[in-house]
């Protein structure tokens, strides 16, 4: 089976911030995804953001890549709940966001290039 590794690409969001590029890899005998690593720009010495995006999609093998870029405060970030987690949030936005994630991952789960 060929690789089905996913990129995640976490963003503050400030010209100048680092942001942090983390490598999920499915390992089909297992049904399993794991973290692989957590990369930073300042890792690749001498190049910049975009060069260094570059050259983790082609050394990793990419199948997709998703973006966390912030286009507002997350719902936790005023939440004045004991947290139960993400799986048993009851607010809304929360358990959207838990689903959206589940389909991606089941979607990879069967998908086989």
């Amino acid at each position: 089976m060929k690789k089905q590794n996913i990129a995640g690409l976490s963003m503050k969001g400030g010209r100048r911030d680092n942001f942090f590029f983390c490598l999920i890899e499915y390992f089909p005998d297992q049904k399993r995804w794991f973290l692989n690593s957590v990369l930073q720009v300042e890792d690749e010495e001498g190049l910049d953001g975009d060069e260094a995006i570059r050259k983790w999609i082609n050394e990793y093998e990419l199948a997709d890549l998703v973006l966390d870029f912030p286009l507002s405060n997350p719902s936790c970030h005023d939440c004045k709940l004991d947290c139960p987690g993400m799986n048993q949030c009851p607010v809304e936005n929360v358990k959207t966001v838990y689903k959206k994630i589940d389909k991606i991952l089941t979607f990879y789960l069967t998908y086989s290039p």
